[in-house]
């Protein structure tokens, strides 16, 4: 008896052990990391999201199962971008390149390239991403105009454009 509630207790503990392990804390956040190149007057952008996160926004999204490493993803992520990631010059939607995504482990990087000109007072950025699919995501913007730093925030319930400068 003592032999079989040894083995059960043994048991017992390795599955709390295990679960313990295997249930993710997951919390919804991206960064996006802004920078105004004085020389080619553009915002040289960086988006940095969870891989998993985005392939359900692209899923959801287009209606059809997405994976990061579909070949055609530059081309998949475009359109929800133009969506949900909008910056407005002088009440003008400005286009943006798109210049690609790097996948690192787990992490996607979006890199985008924005022409803003001189109009930088009147710049104003919607970064509502993700904001669709997850209650508490939450969207971190820095911004970095040579001297002059802004972090924004984004999250649910608050999507509404804010200024650059």
């Amino acid at each position: 008896m003592y032999k079989q509630l040894k083995i059960y207790l043994i048991v017992v503990a390795i599955a709390v052990i295990n679960c313990s392990f295997t249930i993710p804390h997951k919390f919804y956040s991206s960064i996006t990391q802004l920078t105004y190149n004085a020389k080619s007057k553009s915002a040289e952008v960086v988006i940095t999201v969870f891989a998993d996160d985005w392939e359900q926004a692209l899923t959801k999204f287009h209606g059809r199962k997405v994976k990061i490493e579909d070949t055609a993803i530059d081309a998949l992520s475009l359109p929800y971008l133009q969506k949900y990631f909008e910056v407005k010059t002088a009440n003008r939607v400005d286009t943006y390149q798109l210049i690609g995504l790097k996948l690192e482990q787990d992490i996607a990087e979006i890199y985008i390239e924005i022409p803003l000109g001189n109009q930088l007072k009147n710049t104003t950025i919607a970064q509502n991403i993700l904001l669709d699919m997850f209650e508490a995501q939450i969207n971190i913007v820095n911004c970095n105009f040579g001297t002059t730093k802004k972090t924004l925030l984004f999250k649910k319930g608050a999507e509404q454009s804010q200024k650059l400068l």
